[in-house]
């Protein structure tokens, strides 16, 4: 063997005995270590693949004893990262024997033995992916109890993190009973000030503002600034809650749907038909441009092809007209228009030209506009330029009328802009530094236009908001985050820790984990996470689910456990809420698996008024055993309203801003309303999830948000995944039996989703046309074929048809 051939053996032999020595140990490896592995013998493998990949070695020209050694090395190395888990888990059953033995019981119990491997899995960052009813806070108080009986960590070594005081204090009571001593137990903002307060000698004053009170009184204040009304209205128009590209519908009947309990309402209260018809009625309204929409032609057009034309638009008092083309640029329309009629473009198309012609001979001005423009986000440029090249001034109303109209319509509205308003400041906040180096910016001119038209609203708002704080000389909750992790990097602050653990982990955002991140950074700490992103709902608060389904991303090679034994549901709830929540795109598998001998129910209840509705919930409680706990849980505040009535009242309660509900016949209930959101880490005999519908405030909810939330969330964050994840919260409230409950023909897709038999649930609704709101009537085409159209198809040329 050649001189330079025996030192590549040598360094293989002694790596090969250095790996082998590691998973024949009785010690956890810390996946963290492997790193440092791999860059130590990355070189030797580089040298390994010139030796063996060389043409003489690959027609058998080297020694023998080399090569042996070499791929022994290869199998080792290649294998490494799944043999060091395969070893770190047989250890981690192993250990969980002894930990019982010195635990058990936890809080009157024995933990399953999930719970106990997720505890001996020593290594330097876990996550404990626990599902619902799992135990989670129990393993929590398992694990605080083996610290401090094994001796790894002393009592001051130790920091527990929840997010509310009433987590953190129930802890307190469980650690303490359990233990006998006291740990360092905080929400993230008590830690916080207790930094800021070490590394400055004085604790800072915290504002009890509401941010979203304050917001909406803001926009209030603000009612006779003409420019941020006009922003203001744009923003609305073009941005809030609008879609953004027809195409997202698959076919005609999600459209039919979705414009049946959305519709398209512009500025003056019209109801148009499409996305791109909205734009152009309210930016010729708040321009001031009087004119008619689909008023009939000034020229009887009626002939044996085409009933009456009426254009999309007239320019009061002129000549001037406006259509909407419905294709892009290479003259396709919509992929749901052909669906159902493969034909659709050719007649649209033919529908185009017959327009132009009518024009044409009648001498009649056209303006024309396309749904490409929409798509790339100049069709109000091109329309405001079009109506200059004819002579058309706009006259805009005053900024009071407009912000009247705005908001006096739908009292929810501004509520709404308000939380959107609110999510977008916080997650700006959350990254603790200056608004220009963090609103979002993109090179892509469709996005551009909504970015600056949410910057226009949005920033004077946040500026408002800044200037009060300083002007009170106070901070607010992000703010109390990102200067604890300012005097933690600035080595203001040395923590003590050894172990740190995070109840709620799911509910994880950029500031809390900022504050993590600059602790560990400083000075290393075992990092123990509990949560579940099956629960992740947080998310209008700042939350990013991302940070526990890509925890290895932000904390590196980790233990990834699982506890999935639930004690609070079991049979039919437990398989139909695990199958719906399983479809979200992303998300952390778990199998959970319910108590045997018990089984837990799902119904619908689905009835034709509030009414009914309610004479339905009354019969349900009257098979609800005495004294029972009941929760009705709405996606929205304000579905309470339904719970009036009939033998049903409400009353706040201050404390939590639940509602206590009482029902005339069943007064020995334990019943309350409060928002999923509220419910979260509550439970009860029987839960009712009211307002399961669809619309505009409906479950879910199917209101875009501003691209900017999804950017500073990073993009992958999905909202109708969080809407999923809070059904399922709210499914898996209950321990005995969950009523989901909706109102015949106004179904949600999530209910439907539970329930999908067609004839399972109400009548059918009399269909109506979802573009001009005529009735659908049965006809019978040339060929024979039945099909339902419009019965406004010669009054006002309305084509839209559905299959029979």
């Amino acid at each position: 063997m050649r001189d330079k051939d025996r030192k590549l053996n040598d360094r293989a032999i002694k790596a090969i005995a250095e790996l082998s020595s590691n998973l024949e140990g009785k010690e956890f490896i810390d996946p963290r270590d492997f790193t440092s592995l791999t860059k130590e013998y990355e070189q030797l493998d580089n040298d390994i693949h010139r030796k063996t990949g060389n043409l003489l070695s690959t027609v058998g020209f080297i020694n023998k004893h080399l090569k042996a050694n070499l791929d022994a090395f290869s199998r080792i190395y290649d294998n490494y990262p799944e043999r060091l888990a395969e070893h770190n888990q047989d250890l981690a059953r192993l250990e969980s024997v002894e930990v019982g033995k010195c635990i058990n019981p936890i809080e009157g119990y024995d933990l399953d033995e999930q719970q106990l491997t997720a505890i001996a899995y020593d290594v330097g960052s876990r996550l404990v992916i626990a599902g619902a009813g799992t135990g989670k806070t129990t393993t929590i108080v398992g694990f605080v109890k083996y610290l401090l009986r094994s001796g790894k960590a002393l009592p001051e070594e130790i920091l527990a993190l929840s997010f509310t005081n009433a987590s953190v204090d129930d802890l307190k009571k469980r650690i303490m009973a359990e233990t006998g001593q006291r740990v360092d137990i905080n929400t993230f903002h008590r830690l916080g000030l207790k930094i800021i307060a070490s590394a400055n000698g004085t604790v800072p004053k915290i504002s009890n503002i509401k941010i979203g009170e304050f917001i909406a009184e803001e926009i209030k204040r603000r009612r006779t600034d003409a420019n941020f009304v006009r922003n203001l209205n744009e923003f609305i128009a073009y941005d809030f809650e609008s879609i953004s590209d027809e195409d997202r519908f698959n076919d005609s009947s999600e459209l039919i749907e979705y414009l049946r309990e959305n519709p398209l309402i512009t500025l003056k209260g019209e109801r148009v038909k499409s996305f791109g018809e909205a734009d152009i009625a309210n930016c010729l309204a708040m321009d001031g441009i009087p004119y008619t929409y689909e008023e009939s032609y000034c020229v009887d057009t009626a002939d044996s092809m085409y009933g009456q034309y009426h254009p999309d638009f007239h320019i009061d008092g002129t000549n001037i007209y406006i259509e909407y083309f419905g294709i892009d640029r290479s003259g396709n329309v919509a992929k749901f228009m052909t669906d159902r009629n493969p034909n659709a473009a050719e007649e649209y198309k033919n529908g185009i030209e017959w327009k132009r012609q009518i024009h044409r001979e009648n001498g009649t001005r056209l303006i024309e506009l396309y749904a490409y423009e929409r798509s790339e986000g100049a069709l109000i440029d091109n329309l405001e330029s079009k109506l200059k090249e004819y002579g058309i001034n706009n006259v805009p109303e005053s900024p009071e009328t407009i912000f009247d109209r705005t908001f006096k319509s739908d009292e929810r509205m501004l509520k709404s802009l308000a939380s959107t308003f609110s999510t977008a400041i916080l997650l700006i906040k959350g990254f603790g530094k200056p608004w220009g180096e963090v609103y979002p910016k993109s090179n892509c001119f469709k996005d551009r236009r909504p970015l600056k038209r949410m910057e226009s609203v949005l920033k004077p708002i946040y500026e408002a908001y800044q200037s009060t704080l300083a002007d009170n000389g106070e901070i607010d909750f992000e703010d109390i985050l990102n200067m604890a992790a300012g005097c933690v990097r600035e080595g203001k602050f040395i923590h003590p820790y050894k172990y740190v653990i995070v109840d709620e982990y799911q509910d994880l955002s950029r500031s809390r984990y900022n504050l993590l991140r600059s602790l560990r950074s400083s000075k290393d700490y075992h990092l123990f996470c509990v949560g579940d992103d099956w629960q992740s709902i947080y998310r209008f608060n700042g939350c990013d689910v991302s940070y526990i389904l890509d925890f290895e991303k932000y904390w590196g090679p980790s233990a990834i456990c699982k506890i999935e034994k639930t004690y609070r549901f079991s049979g039919e709830l437990l398989k139909k809420s695990s199958d719906f929540i399983c479809r979200n795109s992303r998300q952390c598998r778990k199998d959970l698996v319910g108590m045997s001998g018990k089984d837990s129910k799902v119904f619908f209840i689905s009835k034709d008024d509030d009414g009914q509705i309610r004479e339905e919930i009354g019969k349900k409680l009257s098979f609800v055993g005495k004294g029972k706990k009941v929760l009705f849980l709405g996606r929205y505040n304000h579905d309470v309203r339904l719970l009036s009535g009939d033998g049903f009242e409400w009353k706040q309660n201050i404390s939590d801003n639940s509602k206590t509900i009482t029902y005339a016949l069943r007064s020995d209930l334990d019943m309350k309303f409060m928002t999923i959101h509220s419910s979260k880490g509550l439970q009860a005999d029987v839960v009712f999830s009211i307002n399961n519908k669809t619309g505009r405030y409906g479950f879910p909810s199917i209101r875009e948000e501003p691209m900017i939330i999804p950017m500073l969330l990073g993009g992958e964050n999905s909202q109708i995944d969080e809407e999923r994840r809070l059904f399922y919260v709210a499914m898996t409230r209950a321990k005995e039996t969950t009523y989901i409950v909706s109102q015949n023909g106004h179904q949600s897709d999530f209910f439907k989703e539970m329930f999908p038999r067609n004839d399972a649930y109400g009548k059918k609704v009399e269909m109506t046309c979802p573009l001009c709101g005529g009735v659908m009537i049965l006809k019978t085409n040339q060929n024979g074929h039945k099909f339902y159209g419009c019965s406004n198809y010669r009054s006002k040329g309305c084509k839209f048809t559905r299959n029979w």
